[in-house]
This record gives structure tokens, sequence and C-alpha cells, in this order.
């Protein structure tokens, strides 16, 4: 059916054109040390922390913002750890993220 994984994804709250990493976020959570589960089928599968992906939160934000502007609702995905795993119809998959 296909592969998958649990992938850490920012959504922009307010327009921002040129931001500094020190202003790209503004959260009641820290995105450098969020902990990521995956189940499939109540068996973890995925087990990594934000730390390890794909790119820098802050970074990524700011580094789009000197090209582009970013508007509310617009969706940065950062990817995560290596874990990739097929799927099967009718699984039933679970993701976690600390603190939300």
């Amino acid at each position: 059916m296909g592969w998958w994984r649990a992938i850490l994804v920012t959504v922009i709250g307010k327009t921002c054109r040129n931001v500094s990493e020190a202003d790209a976020l503004v959260t009641g959570l820290d995105p450098s040390i969020l902990n990521i589960k995956a189940r499939i089928n109540g068996v973890e599968v995925q087990n990594c922390n934000s730390r390890d992906t794909i790119r820098d939160t802050a970074a990524y934000i700011s580094y789009i913002s000197q090209s582009v502007i970013l508007e509310p609702g617009d969706i940065l995905y950062a990817g995560t750890g290596r874990t990739q795993v097929d799927l099967s119809h009718g699984d039933i998959v679970e993701i976690e993220v600390e603190g939300i």
C-alpha cells in the first residue's frame, strides 16, 4: 500500500519575510527537543527526537523567508529520523508528538 513515516511540520501563524532564526519561533513548545513516536497496530516502529529532523525548524523558517513571504497556514515539512515502514490496508497508525 505504500510507506510512511512520522514527519514534524510547522504551521506558520503570522506573515513573515526576512525573519531571523531568533525571531522565527513563537511557540509554547521547544521544537528542538520534542520526542516523536509512531505505532502501527499498537507496535512502536519509530522513536526519535526533533533534533534528528532533516532541517532545524528556526533555520528553515529563516532560510525560506529570505526568498518568499510566508503566510498564516503555510506548512513547512521538517522531516524526521530514518524510519520508513510499509503499510498494509487496514493498518492503524498512531503518531505521538511530545506536548501536543
